[in-house]
């Protein structure tokens, strides 16, 4: 038996859509869609929201033991809005030394440094700032190397050469939702299982790109399909055996919730509001430190356990119609609206 996970692409262009069945007809209209999901009538309402918010540039610091190279960063951050880079630094030691003045959202750092190494720097860079987020970077394509920097808590990891592409990709990527551990986590779930186990990865986006040729240096490619943006998300949705998500930085999920609306069991990270979308050790299981160890030891547990799979089904689509459908919200809106007028 082939067992099929889904990996939200952390680029996703997938739509938002609240999920809800017994919705009446009459009251749809052009936003309103009627699917069928597992036999089961189901509505979606895609609504249409538009957010102008004002965002101040990210602050950026980078170690790299290679002094050449800062003049090519600053060519790189040059008239770039979205992004500040506030120092370059050749070791742990000197970025800590200054790190009062330049208060960095961001740090890049080699993993391999002289003195403090960057991979046991980010104690220290934590100890600053429990909300910082780190990007590793190195020459060594090395899968323990790469393993021992997300244990320590990196937000992700870069092969050099770095090109200003990649670099920016990956930092939007950090900012929007976290450079995402869903290829490395395949990588081990495959070496440590021998059931049949395939990986689909849905959405596009400006790192899909590198996502690929990382799955091919990693030599997983040919349990990884990438299938790129897709009209029709709820017929891919139908085939697979647990949803996986691994985002360092969400809202609230909807994807989470679509899943669950198709029976199907979750694993996810405590990204923003994901805790709130499932039932823990009924639909799923949410993993609080996410390292590639823990979230693929999940992974497996529940791929070992098929009535844990079967019950987990039935739970979730309890979960999400007991919880986030139409009438729900309407109940839950008139509380909040009017509770205290009553």
């Amino acid at each position: 038996m082939e067992h099929r996970l889904l990996l939200p692409y952390k680029a996703i262009r997938l739509v938002s859509i609240l999920v809800y069945p017994n919705f009446n007809n009459a009251e749809k209209d052009s936003h309103v869609q009627k699917l069928n999901l597992q036999n089961n009538d189901v509505t979606v309402l895609i609504p249409q929201i538009f957010l102008i918010m004002e965002k101040k540039p990210l602050k950026i610091a980078i170690i790299d033991n290679d002094g050449a190279i800062g003049g090519i960063y600053n060519q790189y951050f040059e008239e770039n809005e979205q992004y500040e880079l506030h120092g370059t630094y050749g070791s742990v030691h000197e970025l800590l030394s200054n790190f009062g003045r330049s208060h960095p959202d961001i740090i890049i750092c080699e993993a391999m440094l002289n003195g403090i190494s960057g991979i046991d720097g980010l104690d220290y860079f934590y100890r600053k700032n429990k909300d910082l987020k780190v990007l590793m970077m190195s020459k060594m394509n090395d899968f323990k190397l790469i393993k021992e920097a997300f244990k320590k808590g990196a937000s992700g990891y870069l092969i050099k050469p770095i090109t200003k592409d990649r670099l920016f990709n990956a930092l939007e990527a950090l900012d929007q939702h976290g450079i995402a551990l869903e290829l490395d986590v395949a990588k081990k779930i495959i070496g440590s299982t021998d059931k049949k186990v395939r990986f689909t990865m849905v959405g596009d986006g400006p790192l899909l790109e590198d996502s690929i040729e990382r799955a091919k240096t990693l030599g997983i490619d040919e349990y990884v399909d990438f299938k790129g943006y897709q009209e029709d998300v709820v017929a891919i949705l139908s085939s697979f055996d647990l949803f996986l998500l691994t985002s360092l930085i969400e809202g609230l999920p909807n994807v989470l919730i679509e899943a669950q609306a198709m029976g199907i069991p979750v694993v996810s990270t405590d990204a923003g509001g994901a805790s709130e979308t499932f039932v823990q050790g009924g639909s799923g299981y949410l993993v609080k430190h996410p390292s590639v160890e823990k979230l693929s030891e999940t992974v497996l547990e529940i791929l070992s356990d098929e009535e844990f799979q079967k019950s987990a089904s039935v739970v979730a689509m309890e979960h999400v119609k007991n919880h986030f459908s139409l009438q729900t919200m309407h109940a839950k809106l008139e509380t909040i609206l009017f509770e205290g007028l009553m």
